[in-house]
């Protein structure tokens, strides 16, 4: 079986791959479903393929902010299915598409069994703490406009490539942890820069390079952490204006 676009299956050896391909579905992820919520049990993992879920830690009712995400890098629920089986966040499909799914019993299995796919595992738990330690420092430190052009680099990147994003003011805020009016205000500024285009909800980075510029040293620094662990992801490409 070839192995899909996702660094977590690719890393994998053979044999660990096989074995895992033997529990897996390919399903279609839909834009806005939750595939973990608070104090319910992990029951799935899934290796995103062309989609992206955000790992957003809930405060009070109607509140949330996100730390980290999952894309083509790597595996959503792992770490909850090989803990204590329950999830302490909200997973929810930012950018919809295909992924692979697996039984959280097979992964807690295979981390048990399989040396190639725990060392995996344990790497792929090392970059989600590595990066919601980088997204802390990030929310504390760098302005709104660099976060945001943070975020809009990371979430073409790690989504497959998905351009345009299908992507919601209220949505944008509530990722950002800011009011709608000033993510208004920062969306206009970058299409009048010719870097974006927004329009009835779809977001399409047009110049990576001038976004790039824009962005604060976290987009960087993840691209390194995300090497050095072994989930690498291309970097953003244009698109025609």
């Amino acid at each position: 079986m070839p192995r899909p676009q996702n660094a977590f299956l690719q890393s994998l050896s053979a044999g660990a791959f096989a074995l895992i391909a033997d529990h897996t579905t390919r399903v279609e992820l839909a834009l806005g479903a939750h595939v973990q919520s608070p104090e319910l049990a992990t029951d799935w993992v899934y290796f995103p393929l062309k989609a992206l879920l955000s790992i957003i830690v809930l405060g009070h009712p109607g509140q949330g902010v996100e730390t980290s995400m999952v894309g083509i890098e790597g595996a959503a629920g792992l770490t909850e299915a090989c803990g204590s089986g329950t999830s302490a966040v909200d997973c929810l499909v930012q950018v919809g598409g295909p992924a692979w799914r697996a039984p959280a019993s097979a992964c807690r299995a295979l981390v048990l069994t399989s040396p190639s796919f725990a060392k995996t595992a344990w790497r792929s738990a090392e970059l989600q703490l590595v990066e919601s330690r980088q997204s802390g420092l990030c929310h504390a430190l760098h302005p709104i406009e660099q976060r945001l052009a943070r975020w809009l680099l990371e979430s073409v990147e790690r989504s497959g490539s998905v351009n345009p994003l299908p992507m919601t003011q209220e949505f944008l805020s509530a990722m950002l942890g800011v009011q709608r009016t000033t993510v208004t205000a920062l969306a206009q500024r970058l299409q009048a820069l010719g870097v974006i285009r927004y329009s009835r909800g779809q977001l399409t980075v047009l110049d990576p390079k001038t976004l790039e510029g824009l962005a604060c040293g976290c987009h960087r620094a993840m691209q390194d952490q995300r090497m050095r662990l072994g989930f690498a992801v291309p970097s953003a490409t244009p698109v025609p204006a």
